[in-house]
């Protein structure tokens, strides 16, 4: 995770002379804040396949007004779209599964762009959040049941789905976003594959996936914010400092992802391998390292549960289908930034 600066209408002490009381990230009660409206953006398109438009895109425009990062939230309907009378059942309960990359642009730079977005996203959500939070992003996303198994559409059914995008920097920023010089558009990518976001039919026996039996389309794509509006004198100020070339410098949130292949001939169990991050960052607070590998055949109930989305492999887990400890496997990990090993020896 790292932080990155990004410069969009006045810096601190011009907002000092602009109105020395207002602090962008205080609550809904300023004095000089009129009111929160719930507002909608749409996408440029009203249908996305993995064999169509990929690109959703959500261009966030408005004259005046500030984001509330906190409340956005993308909403959409997922379609069966089958032309025979195949089901089909989701792989995962967390729309994430759909879009395999995330891009925010923000007063015109791009501040992410983060790939294998739905594997991250399932992995941060498996493993940080609580059970309920984890139940109720299955309610609000592809789950109807209470202990968040994934539904199965039969051909011709939807289902409504809205999510907070993991790791989106909007939703974790604590300042007002002014509109006017933000400019801000998210973009999601659909998955290549469009059976990566199913475990397969339930007809037949079997789960088998097919390009005939694993359509599914998404329409209706918004998102959904509040929009609060400040004084009108305050408004006037604001531009007017903005327009003198003042700036004001807002801390956002980026998670950066990359992928690295590596063999599997491991010589005395003492291969090492090497992750570089070019990068530049602000500050970065964590560095998580997940692994996969090649899954055997499953077959009966469990063929397709298990693909690159939804698996973690650990090098210590000595057999692939059993969660056992293998000690010969240990891994140990060292950081080095510039010439400086850390920690200093293994």
């Amino acid at each position: 995770m790292a932080h990155r600066t990004f410069e969009e209408a006045h810096d601190q002490e011009e907002s000092k002379q602009l109105v020395p009381s207002l602090v962008y990230d205080l609550p809904y009660t300023a004095p000089y804040v009129n009111g929160a409206i719930p507002s909608t953006f749409h996408a440029s398109n009203n249908n996305y396949t993995s064999n169509g438009i990929k690109l959703i895109s959500i261009p966030m425009f408005a004259p005046t007004g500030y984001l509330v990062g906190p409340s956005l939230k993308i909403y959409f309907k997922v379609t069966n779209t089958n032309a025979g009378a195949d089901d089909i059942k989701f792989l995962s309960y967390n729309p994430a599964i759909f879009f395999s990359r995330f891009r925010l642009t923000f007063a015109g730079m791009q501040a992410q762009d983060m790939v294998n977005y739905d594997h991250d996203c399932n992995m941060f959500n498996e493993i940080f959040n609580p059970k309920e939070t984890k139940l109720n992003h299955a309610i609000e996303g592809l789950s109807v049941a209470a202990d968040g198994t994934p539904i199965t559409l039969a051909q011709g059914q939807s289902k409504l789905c809205s999510f907070t995008p993991t790791f989106n920097a909007l939703t974790t920023i604590s300042k007002r976003i002014p509109f006017r010089q933000s400019r801000i558009v998210l973009e999601l990518h659909l998955i290549h594959d469009q059976t990566d976001a199913l475990e397969g039919t339930t007809t037949g026996g079997t789960p088998t996936l097919t390009a005939a039996n694993s359509n599914w389309m998404i329409t209706d794509v918004v998102a959904k914010c509040d929009i609060t509006y400040l004084d009108t004198g305050v408004e006037n100020l604001h531009a007017k400092v903005t327009e003198q070339g003042g700036n004001h410098k807002f801390i956002l949130d980026n998670y950066h992802s990359q992928v690295q292949s590596f063999s599997t001939a491991i010589p005395n169990n003492q291969q090492e391998v090497s992750i570089d991050i070019n990068r530049q960052f602000g500050k970065m607070t964590s560095i998580f390292v997940s692994f996969f590998k090649s899954r055997v055949t499953y077959s009966g109930g469990n063929a397709g549960k298990f693909k690159k989305v939804n698996t973690f492999h650990h090098p210590m887990c000595g057999n692939e289908n059993a969660l056992t400890y293998n000690s010969v496997n240990e891994v140990e990990v060292a950081i080095i930034l510039c010439a400086t090993r850390i920690p200093f020896s293994l």
